[in-house]
């Protein structure tokens, strides 16, 4: 089942922007492509990250994660 959701955020993620990036490539402008990808990269893995890791998503429990708290 998380290999189907992660699939569907992928797709979605690449569905909703496709039109960005496609502009992006018919005007040749390659620094607004190269940060568009990146921009895409990190929230995919970090999507399939939240979906992976935490069994209850909330903003509080994904900081928690990445972030941890010293005492």
């Amino acid at each position: 089942m998380k290999i189907f959701i992660s699939l569907l955020l992928t797709l979605l993620v690449l569905a909703s922007s496709g039109s960005y990036v496609y502009v992006a490539i018919k005007g040749k402008e390659t620094k607004m492509l190269c940060i568009q990808i990146g921009l895409l990269g990190l929230v995919i893995a970090g999507g399939i990250f939240s979906i992976y890791r935490v069994p209850d998503p909330s903003i509080a429990k994904i900081l928690g994660i990445v972030i941890p708290r010293v005492n």
